[in-house]
């Protein structure tokens, strides 16, 4: 599965937003940075886990989101979980090995937890369980967020990252 830095994808929209679209006419899922903190633990241990700062908090961090194209055929499973052999390894010891799976049917996307219960929005969706998803909406899997955009809202996502500080300290947005 294709993975992009949401500051690369800042740059291309700034370079040629017509195109944009064009290119990256499928959706994503983003795992954005910020509000997480690294708890104490004994030097011993050899796994640092990382836990947001608070459940529902804003997302206000300083790093680059990760970004996954889900450019994929009609019928497609995308596997997601800690283990190297799912199409996205989230690296987090509070995700299962095999934790959930999108699915794209009839141009819908879904998610299927498959282990452990996830958050979808505000709903908690059991193993075996499926549920549609929104633009927008946000996914958590133990305790890492995600967020599902189709390319038009995900165009937008893009355009509120800061391209670079001007001279003055301030930000600007493409």
């Amino acid at each position: 599965m294709p993975a992009y830095l949401m500051s690369v994808l800042t740059r291309q929209l700034a370079l040629g937003p017509d195109a944009f679209l064009m290119r990256y006419s499928h959706s994503w899922l983003v795992w954005e940075p910020g509000g997480w903190a690294v708890p104490e633990s004994d030097a011993e241990q050899s796994v640092a886990e990382t836990r947001l700062e608070e459940r529902h908090a804003p997302r206000q961090g300083n790093g680059d989101a990760l970004c996954f194209g889900l450019k994929v055929p009609d019928g497609t499973a995308i596997r997601l979980g800690r283990a190297v052999d799912n199409e996205i390894v989230i690296a987090d010891p509070t995700v299962s090995r095999f934790h959930a799976r999108l699915e794209l049917k009839d141009k819908i996307w879904s998610v299927t937890p498959v282990n452990d219960p996830a958050l979808v929005g505000e709903d908690v969706v059991g193993p075996g369980a499926t549920q549609q998803l929104a633009s927008g909406q946000a996914i958590e899997l133990g305790g890492v967020r995600l967020a599902f955009y189709d390319s038009k809202s995900f165009k937008a996502r893009v355009s509120t990252v800061p391209l670079r500080p001007s001279r003055q300290g301030e930000t600007r947005t493409v």
